[in-house]
C-alpha cells in the first residue's frame, strides 16, 4: 500500500481536469467546499468556480448577486458572466426602490475590475402575470460598464426593454461595443441605424493641425455571429408599440423598420 499515490501528490493539471468534471456533476457547495481545503487546492478550485459566473439578481441581502458583489477578490479569474433580473428585482425599478437602484449600480462599479471577462449575458426571468420592464438607462450603464474585453454579448430582454422617462435607447450602446464583438444575440423591442454606425465610417484627425476630417474610411468588424429577434409587447392600453428607437414624446406607431443601404454596405 506505501506505493500508492495520494491525491494531494497529484500535479495540479490532474487536479484541474478532475475538478472540472465535478464541476459538471456536482453542487457549488461541493466545489466551495475545496476552496477551504488546503492552499494548492483553494487556487486550483477557484480557477474552476469563477471560470463561468450565472448569479440571479434578487433584491435579498444574500441573493447571490449581493454575495457576487461583496466578494472581489475572485473577479480577475472570471471569463463568462450571466446575470439574470428576477421579477422582484424588476418590480423594484418600476416602483423606483433605491435597493434595486443600488444593486446595479454595485454590479457597474466591479464589472471594469474582470480583466479577462470575454463573454456578458444580461437576460430577464420570465414572467407570470404582469410584464415589468427594465429600464433602459439601467441596461446602458451596465453596457457602459463592461471591460474592453469582452467580445461576445447577449441581451435578452423578452421585449421589456424600456425608454420610459430618460428617453435612452440601447442602440447606440450597443452599437459602441460591436467593432470589437465576435458573437451578438439580441432580443429587445427596438431598433435602428444607430446600432451599425460605428461600421459607417471613421473619422481620422490629421496630425499637423489636428483638424478633424471624415474619410469615410469602412470600420472593419470581427463579428461572427450575430442574432437579432425583436419582440414587442403590446402597451397597457392593448395598442401595438413601435420598433423604432426614440424617446416616448417621439414613438410612432409604424411598424416598419428601414436600414438605409449606406448602412447595410458598411458590414463586413
Amino acid at each position: 500500500m506505501s506505493g500508492m499515490t495520494h491525491i494531494t501528490d497529484l500535479p495540479s493539471e490532474l487536479l484541474l481536469d478532475i475538478f472540472e468534471r465535478l464541476r459538471s456533476t456536482s453542487s457549488t457547495g461541493t466545489m466551495t467546499a475545496f476552496l477551504l481545503c488546503c492552499r494548492a487546492w483553494h487556487d486550483i478550485s477557484a480557477s474552476v468556480l469563477y471560470t463561468h459566473v450565472a448569479v440571479d439578481s434578487k433584491l435579498n441581502s444574500n441573493s447571490a448577486l449581493s454575495l457576487f458583489i461583496r466578494q472581489r477578490t475572485y473577479l480577475g479569474l472570471v471569463q463568462s458572466l450571466t446575470l439574470r433580473i428576477h421579477q422582484s428585482h424588476l418590480m423594484g425599478f418600476s416602483i423606483k426602490l433605491p435597493k434595486a437602484y443600488d444593486r446595479s449600480e454595485g454590479l457597474n462599479a466591479i464589472l471594469p475590475s474582470m480583466s479577462n471577462l470575454k463573454t456578458f449575458s444580461l437576460v430577464l426571468e420570465e414572467q407570470v402575470g404582469k410584464d415589468y420592464a427594465i429600464p433602459s438607462d439601467i441596461t446602458a450603464k451596465l453596457l457602459k460598464s463592461l471591460p474592453e474585453t469582452v467580445i461576445n454579448l447577449e441581451l435578452d430582454s423578452y421585449g421589456l426593454d424600456d425608454i420610459g422617462v430618460s428617453g435612452i435607447h440601447l442602440c447606440q450602446e450597443i452599437g459602441a461595443l460591436i467593432p470589437r464583438l465576435q458573437f451578438l444575440r439580441l432580443r429587445i423591442s427596438r431598433l435602428c441605424p444607430a446600432l451599425l454606425a460605428p461600421l459607417r465610417s471613421t473619422t481620422v484627425s490629421t496630425p499637423r493641425n489636428s483638424a478633424q476630417i471624415d474619410f469615410n474610411a469602412r470600420t472593419t468588424s470581427p463579428l461572427r455571429i450575430a442574432v437579432i429577434q425583436l419582440d414587442m409587447k403590446p402597451d397597457i392600453r392593448g395598442n401595438p408599440r413601435s420598433c423604432l428607437c426614440g424617446t416616448a414624446l417621439q414613438m410612432k406607431r409604424d411598424p416598419r423598420l428601414v436600414f438605409p443601404p449606406h448602412f447595410a454596405n458598411g458590414v463586413h
